[in-house]
């Protein structure tokens, strides 16, 4: 600008201000926000100390001369730059409040004036005139200005955004503020005389315009009458009947691309949710303008809409909105987006996602939103013209399944209402878009219906009407299994929707109901449904049932009817229902698989006859033994119904699995420790009485009695060894490695293997074919021992062991299904949990040592988190603390009991339960207080964990073992704490453990749970006390330690595991001074001020590394000190890199043996030391500010291999050229001579040559061979 050259001489006071104050304004253009924050608070701090010294005097110069500087800036071609400059001139106006709207605009004329200048520097000019009178506005001190001043700010506003088009909705956005902000007086008086006069008719007027008479109606109704209204738009409201369609087609005109997001489409939107004509405008004005939709109207219509739902209170309009055109964009956008036809980042895709897919379910989630809506909703999307059937499926969304979700009851019924007239086929499909006529669900139409309406049936909402699911389910079994004899009747079901209904009728029937009873009564009620169709009438089977299975259905029904008889009399009712749920369920699956039925149901009855005649006969002994006075204790029926589900499963039974797992859902309540512990023996790998492995190993028995029957007598001794040996070695499983060598070494000596290990065989004694026979079995031995390596994760898993990992496996998704919360009817022993922890780590440790167990070992894991994190169904009511102690126990002991990685692998998850453990008993104490007193013995055994963990090289416990219970509110935290911080500070611990143990106490120090939880709160601050003390005390002599054993020797650099402990002790300090809010500066108990003049001592003589450097400058910060480099150690270190030069360099005068050399080479090399001192003071006085960035290791390198190639520039001076071609030596009189030096033999001058040859060439002679000599030295001394 012109005035910017003379600004600075009007303005003396500038030269009174810091030249960092003036870097501020710099600043304030930097592309980073936060620099571009601290820069302007810096400056109005700056500005607002000179302004308090002129009070009386007026504004002050800084004042001053910061308005007109921000004034000129907010001019700035550069966006971040406006921003800046923008963000502080409102503070400006903002802060000092005795400024007036006249010295702005003073400002601003002086300042910005358009004059000579070219288009662009215009641009820039009114878009700071915009930003100028939008900082006025947003400061507030435009309002404190006359009516002139704000009559010709309004209209200075709305000019300046004429200019640009791009400009007009920035001053447009101030200027609705300043509509927000102004009294109705001061608008009447001020802005309205202004405004009014644009007003045209509606067609007539622009976006900005019409969004100012929203406003002003809605705010001023006083000042901006009805009468007006008429008289200039033509009704008496801007949003009326008669105003729909030109509202609709001024906001659906977009004139450039800023449109898209102007506010009016927000307000009018607002305004319109407000009224009853939500659907008038959507029908007359949004779905005319989607005849032909262009993309920034589409984008429109979704923003609309969005906007409406966003302010309506009435969701009943909601679905009026849902229009047939409307419809059509909202299906062909998300269905883009699912078949990526477009990009992610597609506008108007990208916003439908974003407003149908995100926004609108969680709309209707509100509990005002009532049920006929949403049905309403659902109709329009999958029934309704432009909407789709498969909406979901064609999106790639869950918009219809997350609406019926949300559903009540009511709801539901009249959902599947719809679905099954599509699924019957008695409905039709609507027309669509382009005038096509109705037309029949198609098959893939009625198979997708299908699958929505098994979905609905099991929605919480009607999860307990059994009898409306049963009528549901009849309509599934009559459409998938039957027809009618008169098609006319039945609309025809095809093969392919029949097998979907049938599908859906048996995943409905796996839907968890309740209680078990209600089961019992749905299935009861399907099948005798069944046996009166099958007995005659109109309706046939799809697939007729043969003459076996139809004998396998009556016995069914028989069955059923004497178990019905055994539930009414009251005779064994909760065994008799859950063998009746059984026969019921397996009965129906004869419709579907009949052959996999009747083996289930031959089972079935098997298991039924023996649990009848185990019933009879204990009812015999229990007669028995009361006539002979003692008391028989009965089976309890659910131990019955465990052990029918486990032996089923044990069987590779042909009963579906989920029908089990139903089963035992509804038996969970019910299940007792026997019954449990039924479940848990099957999985405990040390006992070998199980359902499976007695099986197995009578198979196993049988198979090697055949083997022996087969083989021959006259078998050689060596294979039956062989044999034995392996089953030895298979048998040793948990032995080792040598000790499997010793027992195949054993075995190949025979009987000449020693008594004792410290034996010895004497080869002596044994003659030629002992040798021979000996040589052979322990070469056998060896090579078994080394093929059972190789082989053993190639080794074909047996037939047995695998069909019990796959019934282990089911044994564990029966104790899931207990585990869950949600299927738990009442909390759950916790030595019930204890007993089933135990038994899986003993599982786990078994699977990992087998290779092809890994399965099974991964649902144990997966069983172990889940009971580890079960903390709500525990109950400890009951539970001795000496249970939860041995638990604790036997887990900390497992890496005494197994080897090293086997205990490694299992670390995670014995710290997961461990740490369950001492939750439980922590619970334990706090509902038994008077009972428990004095310290827990969980305390004790977690110090002694702890002492052997710091102690003890074998030790095997992790770190996460104590971490845990470090993070978690526990009273044994506080005797552990104390315990880690003299572990840490201790020199006989191991490096790496102390820097464990800070990690420890860092993990302490971020558990700020300590302070919330009211029930320790009270004890916490004197044991925080103590411990912070401790700590404090440790640190500040460990420092000073380490400070007197580097005074001797200074800038050591503490390498290795000491740069890491340092790291790790600077951690900790931050953490605990961090954990006290800001105002406390790091709490009372840690004597900060002593143990930051022992930080500034440690730093001043050790080197840190780069991590430590970082941790000691965040520690620093917060303390208020700063470490500033000491200058002298570094010019020392310095001057002793340029005197090892200046010595590399001087070498040239003086060789190593004391010999002078010759003069031509003294000037020479006096030359280049001269050179290179000269080079190296330039090169130090050039490259000061880069050398502090450099490493000092990079300089003293980078200094040697200059000083080396400038010494070898000066050596080499006037060889170029040089040959020796000419040089010519005396060889006889070499030998004559003996040894003779060469200078002695060349030495007859005549006429500049000696001995016929040149006296200058004989000087080159010379120097060549001492600098050969002076490199050699050199070399040597770089080296």
């Amino acid at each position: 600008m012109e005035c910017s050259e003379d600004h600075m001489l009007e303005h003396p006071a500038v030269k009174k201000m810091d030249s960092t104050v003036l870097d501020c304004f710099t600043a304030l253009a930097d592309n980073n926000e936060e620099l571009r924050i601290e820069a302007g608070v810096k400056l109005l701090e700056h500005v607002y100390s000179k302004q308090v010294q002129f009070q009386d005097e007026g504004i002050c110069p800084e004042l001053q001369y910061a308005l007109n500087r921000l004034v000129r800036g907010v001019a700035s071609s550069r966006i971040s730059a406006r921003k800046g400059f923008y963000t502080a001139l409102v503070g400006l106006l903002s802060t000092f409040s005795f400024l007036t709207v006249k010295m702005v605009l003073t400002a601003v004329k002086k300042e910005l004036h358009s004059a000579n200048s070219s288009k662009s520097e215009e641009a820039d000019i009114y878009t700071g005139h915009i930003l100028i009178y939008g900082a006025l506005i947003r400061s507030g001190l435009l309002f404190k200005g006359t009516a002139e001043e704000q009559t010709e700010i309004f209209n200075s506003t709305i000019e300046s955004g004429s200019k640009r088009s791009y400009l007009v909705l920035p001053s447009h956005t101030f200027l609705i503020t300043l509509f927000n902000k102004i009294e109705e007086q001061s608008f009447q008086d001020y802005i309205w005389p202004v405004l009014k006069d644009r007003i045209k008719p509606l067609p007539e007027l622009s976006l900005e315009m019409f969004h100012f008479v929203l406003l002003a109606r809605s705010l001023y109704p006083h000042v901006v009458k009805k009468k007006f209204l008429l008289s200039h738009i033509g009704t008496t409201e801007v949003i009326h009947e008669d105003s729909i369609q030109s509202c609709a087609k001024l906001l659906m005109t977009v004139r450039n691309f800023s449109d898209l997001y102007h506010p009016v489409h927000e307000e009018f939107c607002k305004q319109l949710s407000q009224s009853a004509l939500v659907s008038l405008f959507w029908e007359l004005g949004i779905e005319e303008h989607l005849e032909k939709p262009s993309e920034s109207k589409k984008y429109i219509a979704v923003e609309m809409f969005y906007y409406v739902l966003k302010h309506i209170e009435d969701k009943l309009q909601v679905p009026s909105m849902l229009t047939p055109r409307f419809l059509d964009v909202i299906v062909r956008s998300l269905e883009k987006l699912a078949k990526k036809l477009v990009a992610k980042t597609d506008r108007v895709c990208a916003r439908t996602y974003e407003v149908f897919v995100s926004y609108m379910p969680t709309v209707l989630k509100d509990k005002e939103v009532r049920n006929k809506t949403i049905v309403t909703i659902i109709k329009r999307l999958t029934f309704g013209t432009g909407g789709e059937f498969m909406f979901d499926r064609v999106t790639g969304t869950r918009v219809v399944q997350n609406l019926l979700g949300m559903l009540k009851a009511r709801g539901v019924k009249k959902v599947a209402v719809l679905f099954r007239d599509v699924i019957s086929g008695t409905s039709g499909r609507n027309g669509g878009l382009g005038g096509e006529p109705p037309r029949p669900w198609n098959n893939k139409e009625r198979m997708y219906a299908t699958d929505l309406f098994a979905r609905i049936l099991g929605l919480p909402a009607v999860i307990g009407d059994v009898e409306w699911k049963t009528e549901q389910v009849q309509f599934l079994l009559h459409k998938g299994f039957f027809y009618l004899q008169s098609k006319e009747q039945d609309p025809p079901v095809g093969g392919l929707l029949a097998d979907s209904l049938q599908q859906s009728f048996f995943r409905v029937l796996n839907q968890r109901l309740p209680k078990m009873e209600d089961v019992r009564r749905l299935l009861s009620t399907l099948v005798h449904n069944v046996d009166k169709m099958i007995s005659g009438g109109e309706f046939l089977l799809r697939q007729p049932l043969t003459r076996e299975v139809l004998d396998t259905w009556q016995k069914l029904i028989a069955t059923s009817n004497r178990l019905e008889r055994e539930i009414e009399a009251g005779r064994r009712v909760m065994l008799a229902r859950v063998f009746h749920t059984m026969f019921l369920y397996m009965g129906l699956q004869l419709l579907t698989d009949p052959k996999m039925a009747q083996d289930a149901l031959e089972e079935l009855h098997g298991c039924y006859k023996r649990v009848e005649s185990e019933q009879e006969e204990n009812k015999k002994n229990k007669t028995k033994a009361q006539s002979d006075g003692k008391e028989e204790v009965e089976p309890v029926w659910i131990e019955v119904a465990v052990d029918l589900i486990l032996s089923l499963l044990s069987q590779n039974s042909s009963i579906p699995k989920n029908m089990l797992d139903m089963f035992f859902f509804h038996l969970c309540p019910h299940l007792t420790g026997p019954a449990l512990g039924q479940i848990t023996k099957v999985l405990d790998p040390t006992v070998e009485d199980n359902p499976l492995t007695c099986t197995s190993s009578k198979e196993e028995e049988g198979i090697d009695d055949d083997e022996d029957n087969d083989s021959e007598d006259d078998s050689d001794s060596k294979e039956s060894c062989s044999d034995e040996s392996e089953s030895d070695l298979e048998d040793g499983e948990n032995e080792t490695v040598n000790d499997k060598l010793r027992i195949a070494v054993r075995e190949a000596l025979g009987s000449a293997a020693p008594l004792t290990d410290t034996e010895s065989v004497d080869i002596d004694d044994m003659d030629e074919e002992e040798g021979k026979r000996l040589n052979k079995a322990l070469s056998e031995a060896f090579s078994m021992l080394k093929g059972s390596k190789t082989n053993k994760r190639s080794k074909k898993q047996l037939n047995d062991d695998r069909i019990l990992m796959h019934f282990r496996i089911r044994a564990i998704d029966l104790l899931e299904i207990f585990l869950k919360s949600e299927h738990v009817g009442t909390e759950a022993s916790l030595s019930t949990y204890i007993d089933i922890m135990l038994v899986l780590f003993s599982l786990l440790e078994f699977c990992i040592r087998d290779l092809h167990q890994k399965p099974l070992e991964n649902r144990v894991r997966s069983c172990l988190k889940k009971l580890s994190s079960a903390k709500k169904n525990v109950s400890v009511k009951g539970v001795p603390e000496e249970t939860i102690v041995d638990a604790l126990k036997r887990l900390m002991e497992k890496g005494e009991n197994t080897s090293g990685p086997i205990y490694l692998d299992m670390g995670p998850k014995i710290i997961e339960c461990c740490t369950f453990l001492v939750w439980c008993s922590q619970r334990l104490r706090q509902q038994s207080s008077t009972a428990y007193n004095g310290t827990s013995p969980v305390i004790e055994i977690y110090k002694n964990a702890l002492i052997t963990f710091f102690t003890k090289r074998d030790c095997l416990h992790q770190p996460g073992l104590f971490r845990s219970v470090l993070e978690n509110v526990w009273d044994g935290n506080w005797t552990l704490v104390p315990l880690l911080i003299n572990f840490a500070f201790d020199p006989a611990i191991r490096p790496f453990r102390r820097n464990q143990a800070l990690d420890l106490l860092v993990a302490f120090f971020h558990n700020r749970r300590l302070r919330i939880v009211q029930e320790f709160a009270q004890n916490v601050e004197p044991k925080l006390a103590e411990i912070e003390r401790l700590l404090s005390e440790s640190s500040i002599e460990w420092l000073h330690t380490h400070v007197a054993d580097n005074s001797q020797s200074q800038n050591t650099m503490g390498r290795g595991v000491q740069q890491k402990f340092v790291r790790q002790l600077l951690t900790l300090l931050f953490t605990v001074w961090q954990s006290y809010s800001p105002d406390k500066k790091g709490g009372p108990n840690v004597d900060w001020s002593s143990l930051g003049s022992a930080l500034m001592n440690y730093r001043d003589r050790v080197d840190l590394s780069a991590d430590a450097k970082t941790n000691f400058n965040k520690l620093a910060r917060v303390l208020g000190i700063k470490w500033v480099p000491v200058q002298k150690e570094k010019k020392k270190a310095n001057e002793g890199n340029s005197s090892g030069i200046e010595d590399l360099l001087h070498f040239n005068e003086e060789g190593e043996n004391g010999m002078a050399m010759g003069s031509d080479s003294d000037t020479d090399s006096q030359k280049t030391v001269k050179d290179a001192k000269e080079a190296q003071a330039s090169k130090k006085q050039n490259k000061k500010g880069k050398e502090k960035h450099k490493n000092k290791s990079q300089n003293k390198a980078k200094l040697k291999k200059e000083a080396r190639e400038l010494r070898l520039a000066s050596l080499s001076e006037g060889l170029k050229g040089v040959t020796f071609s000419g040089l010519r030596r005396n060889v006889e009189g070499d030998i004559e001579t003996g040894g003779i030096e060469v200078e002695k033999s060349v030495n007859i001058p005549h006429n500049g040559f000696v001995n016929g040859e040149s006296v200058k060439k004989s000087r080159v002679c010379k120097r060549k061979a001492d600098e050969i000599e002076h490199n050699t030295v050199t070399n040597k001394k770089i080296r």
